[in-house]
């Protein structure tokens, strides 16, 4: 399905599934994903309702998460630390049944 509406559109129509979903208007998310995944592929004229509004608050998320990571990296530097990634930036997660060694 996301192959044959390329990246872009696709978020798009990830993006309206969520905000439908928000708006608790979604009985069965699994068949309006599909049908609005057929809808941008078939209908040029295609208006998402809900689309813009999560696309912008993840654009805001992700600043929020820019500006953070500045912060921590500000931290860092004056207790002559190591800077963190931030793992919402990087996309980095603990492997899965590995965690980090903790000191009691």
């Amino acid at each position: 399905m996301h192959d044959e509406v390329g990246p872009e559109l696709g978020q798009r129509v990830f993006d309206e599934l969520r905000g439908a979903m928000e708006a608790g208007t979604v009985h069965y998310p699994w068949g309006l994903m599909q049908h609005l995944f057929q809808r941008a592929r078939d209908d040029p004229g295609w208006r998402p309702e809900h689309a813009d509004r999560i696309a912008e608050q993840r654009a805001r998320w992700r600043q929020t998460q820019e500006v953070l990571a500045a912060q921590e990296a500000a931290h860092a530097e004056r207790w002559g630390l190591a800077p963190r990634p931030v793992a919402a930036l990087t996309g980095d997660t603990w492997p899965a049944g590995e965690w980090p060694e903790v000191e009691p």
